[in-house]
């Protein structure tokens, strides 16, 4: 039985082109029954479709005539560009004749279409990206991570659920550890939103979590817990400040590494790709009924195939039904 995946490759800081070679990519690695239908613009198919070589049976293109872009007002774009590429890709999933959809487009136009257009999931009334970040211990679920900018004491205690529920059905961690992100460990400090979720998550036990507490920026990589959650906001500065400076970092020790043993060039290659934001899956859309991901709006195709790599494997763990269940309990 066939999988289909749909790629939006408009409406991001990349080159439609270079964002194609990781479908390519994705072809290549994923096994033949994974087929791709890839949303482009008339001028951009030409030379899309003469690349395909001896994939043309596994990818499919669906041309749209508009295109919403990152400078676009989220909510003026989803009501004025009804046919673009981004809301194609929503429909598609709602209409269940794909099994995913991943998109680099603009995030505020792709959460308010999927809160419009897809069924939320249980006890849930906003939706949120999930991204993952690696620890000294495990990798870590972050949410949210730029979808809510202002979020709602039940909105957090919904995140911590929809963390845990990701956290077990993916990951296979029995008893997922839940901190809130804020400011200071003690239960008074941060927001008004914040202090009120500590409540009732600390005076609400959950037999499916364990809620640890407030958790600051400085530990969160030490492995302590296995969900993060906060709103939009802080959420997407700690996301991007980690993946920033990993990255200088690195840039940093590849400098001073330029005339060292190979040897000690590949052990650098390897600690690299723990760290490189590009070999993650991108951020998962948690709370709808659908396989949404979304990448950077600067993905390279490196970053486009993995969040393919993890659309499929969302897939093939039933991500969707098997979250939903957990939420109904």
């Amino acid at each position: 039985m066939s999988i289909t995946i749909a790629v939006d490759l408009m409406g991001s800081d990349t080159p439609p082109h270079d964002l194609f070679l990781g479908v390519l990519h994705a072809c290549t690695d994923l096994p033949k029954e994974v087929r791709f239908l890839c949303f482009v613009t008339e001028a951009v198919l030409p030379h899309l479709a003469g690349s395909l070589g001896s994939y043309a049976e596994r990818i499919a293109f669906q041309v749209v005539p508009e295109v919403i872009h990152m400078t676009d007002s989220p909510l003026l774009a989803i009501r004025r560009k009804k046919k673009s590429s981004l809301l194609a890709g929503i429909q598609a999933v709602k209409a269940k004749s794909v099994a995913a959809f991943v998109t680099p487009g603009n995030t505020g136009a792709l959460l308010a279409a999927s809160t419009l257009m897809l069924p939320l999931l249980p006890g849930i009334d906003r939706p949120a990206l999930l991204a993952h970040l690696p620890t000294k211990q495990q990798t870590m679920a972050v949410l949210d991570v730029g979808g809510i900018v202002s979020v709602k004491a039940d909105h957090l205690v919904q995140y911590a659920r929809m963390g845990a529920a990701y956290q077990r059905c993916c990951l296979d961690v029995a008893k997922p550890k839940v901190g809130l992100l804020n400011i200071g460990t003690e239960s008074k400090k941060g927001t008004e939103e914040l202090r009120q979720a500590y409540e009732i998550l600390r005076s609400t036990p959950s037999t499916s979590f364990e809620f640890v507490g407030n958790i600051e920026g400085r530990d969160a990589f030490d492995g302590k817990v296995d969900v993060i959650v906060t709103d939009g906001f802080a959420g997407n500065i700690f996301l991007k400040t980690s993946e920033g400076t990993s990255a200088f970092i690195l840039e940093k020790l590849r400098e001073q590494l330029s005339t060292y043993s190979e040897e000690l060039r590949d052990q650098f290659s390897r600690i690299q790709g723990f760290f490189d934001y590009a070999e993650y899956r991108g951020a998962t859309l948690c709370g709808v009924e659908g396989i949404v991901v979304k990448c950077h709006g600067y993905s390279s195709a490196k970053a486009m195939y993995h969040a393919i790599e993890g659309c499929y494997a969302l897939t093939k763990q039933q991500f969707v039904s098997r979250i939903k269940s957990e939420l109904k309990d």
